[in-house]
């Protein structure tokens, strides 16, 4: 089995919608239950969404998993929310914070093996 490289998950995440969704998921599967509750990152632990993709990649995660604290993709991301004080599209939004995220999503994708973002 080959390993993933930055280059592969960036080009991934850059072409395909679903790939960002599972992205922004299993970055939200890394906040501890406390972060997902309160949206926001209290653990300087390298996993999860910085500061200031918390409170969005959050409502994302949870507008993608019905609400579900699992991370587990129940719905497409679709429509518009507010962002840094503008409304942007969901799905814009959804590859913006992934693709901010591509060495986490690349050391996720390496442990779950092929397929896991696909």
């Amino acid at each position: 089995m080959t390993e993933w490289t930055k280059n592969e998950i960036r080009d991934l995440l850059i072409r395909s919608d679903l790939a960002c969704m599972r992205g922004v998921l299993a970055i939200f599967r890394n906040q501890t239950d406390y972060e997902k509750a309160c949206r926001a990152t209290v653990n300087q632990n390298g996993l999860g969404f910085r500061a200031n993709h918390a409170k969005a990649g959050s409502e994302l995660a949870l507008w993608m998993s019905c609400g579900n604290n699992d991370g587990v993709l129940r719905r497409s991301v679709g429509g518009i929310m507010m962002y840094g004080g503008d409304m942007i599209n969901r799905m814009a939004l959804c590859r913006k914070i992934a693709l901010h995220y591509v060495e986490q999503l690349t050391y996720q994708a390496n442990k779950r093996g092929p397929g896991c973002l696909e």
